[in-house]
């Protein structure tokens, strides 16, 4: 019951920011909120974890050692419930801006995260969540500076190019989950890899045209 009322507060909390952002026209140059705030989030938690637990790296799937009481357990708890939120709140925007790659991003999201914690193993999806980072940089991707615009490329490239299909392959080779919902898992981490390659082909491309042909960097409204 707790964690239904918050994976629904978080709902809330994300389609409330939303609405203060679109309807009082608080436009920060494009700057979107809700993706900062969830990659902000997101980032610093599971970096907490994994730097305070480092040993977790490799065994996510046992964090019983880990003290109730400390802000790890917490967050291996709650944030994934959170970045459950986040996901309805993704399908509502890549339909609202008909961008099939957002609906498809929130949903992938949505699901994997449901069949972790559906058989209690929602805290293994903070491995792949370090990845967010490059949302961060991402979101001040409208401020064309390419200082920021080259951390978000090379964080991307080694978080979601590299370092995602290695935990990938980690996770769908030690988790022990029933047929449908191993299968709902692999799917989804295939959909999201597949994802990055193209955004990362597109990215690829815009970094090429700036110090080829010495044209400015602007990162594209659709990559994520």
């Amino acid at each position: 019951m707790l964690y239904s009322s918050f994976f629904i507060l978080s709902q809330l909390f994300f389609f409330s920011i939303h609405m203060i952002q679109t309807y009082f026209s608080v436009q920060l140059n494009s700057f979107d909120i809700c993706s900062f705030i969830h990659a902000l989030v997101t980032t610093i938690t599971s970096h907490y974890v994994f730097l305070k637990y480092p040993a977790k790296i490799k065994n996510i799937f046992d964090i019983h050692d880990i003290p109730s009481e400390s802000y790890a357990k917490l967050f291996l708890t709650y944030v994934p419930i959170f970045s459950m939120g986040y996901g309805v709140y993704d399908i509502f925007s890549g339909i609202l801006q008909q961008r099939w790659d957002f609906f498809l991003h929130g949903s992938v999201m949505l699901l994997i995260i449901l069949s972790c914690y559906v058989q209690d193993k929602s805290h293994i999806v903070m491995l792949p969540l370090t990845t967010e980072i490059s949302t961060i940089f991402l979101a001040f991707r409208h401020y064309n500076s390419i200082f920021l615009n080259s951390c978000f490329a090379l964080t991307f490239f080694v978080y979601r190019l590299v370092l995602l299909p290695l935990i990938s392959f980690y996770i769908l080779g030690k988790v022990c989950l029933n047929n449908v919902i191993a299968s709902t898992l692999s799917i989804g981490q295939c959909t999201l890899n597949s994802l990055n390659g193209m955004w990362g082909y597109k990215i690829y491309k815009l970094f090429t045209r700036l110090f080829v042909k010495s044209k400015p960097i602007l990162l594209l409204e659709y990559l994520k």
